[in-house]
């Protein structure tokens, strides 16, 4: 009977919550704030291994603000010139495209640097009994941290309120021609995405 309550009260393991943080850009986004506190991010730097991956992801954020900012440029550049909107729209799309590849990579550096400090805090067979949220929470709270679920909720919030914002402007409001709107409304998001992802303002949230 003990046996039994035992293995049906396992509710996650250390490959569930690495798969969670290498394909959710959410999940990544907080253990990123996480790995990145000087206590931490100095402490996990003493292994050669990991302090290489530090590195990695300092490469790939340099990558990601460059081209943040070359995307942003032509995105206003468009909108003002307002010319060429669906070859504008291409160009958009594709440098977005760019920008996700590099953060699914950079997923997969949080990923197995996260992996290192939750075996190191918690163990293998402690995970089994905590799920991702639990995790999120015990570290939250042990580093004073904005919890994982709070952080989540409020960034899904803003984005829904700009984005009905945008569409009712673009739309209603102040209607411009139809490819114009599409990029206005992914320039809006790229940029509100952005900067709630900015260390100084995430952890405010």
């Amino acid at each position: 009977m003990s046996r039994r309550i035992s293995i049906s009260s396992r509710v996650s393991n250390i490959d569930a919550i690495i798969n969670s943080i290498s394909t959710d850009g959410q999940v990544a986004r907080w253990f990123l704030l996480l790995l990145t506190l000087p206590k931490i991010k100095s402490r996990l730097e003493e292994d050669i291994e990991l302090r290489d991956l530090y590195a990695c992801l300092d490469r790939i954020t340099f990558w990601q603000n460059m081209l943040v900012f070359i995307l942003f440029i032509f995105a206003f550049l468009f909108v003002y010139l307002n010319q060429y909107l669906l070859l504008e729209v291409v160009l958009v799309v594709l440098l977005s495209f760019l920008l996700m590849k590099l953060f699914r990579n950079k997923k997969k550096y949080i990923a197995r640097i996260s992996r290192k400090i939750l075996l190191d805090d918690f163990g293998e067979k402690e995970l089994e009994y905590k799920t991702l949220y639990h995790v999120c929470e015990i570290y939250s709270r042990k580093y004073n941290i904005p919890s994982f679920v709070d952080v989540s909720f409020s960034i899904s919030n803003i984005c829904v309120y700009v984005m009905m914002i945008t569409i009712l402007m673009v739309d209603i409001v102040m209607p411009v021609h139809f490819w114009l709107s599409i990029l206005i409304i992914i320039v809006v998001f790229g940029i509100v995405i952005y900067i709630l992802n900015i260390k100084s303002i995430y952890i405010k949230l």
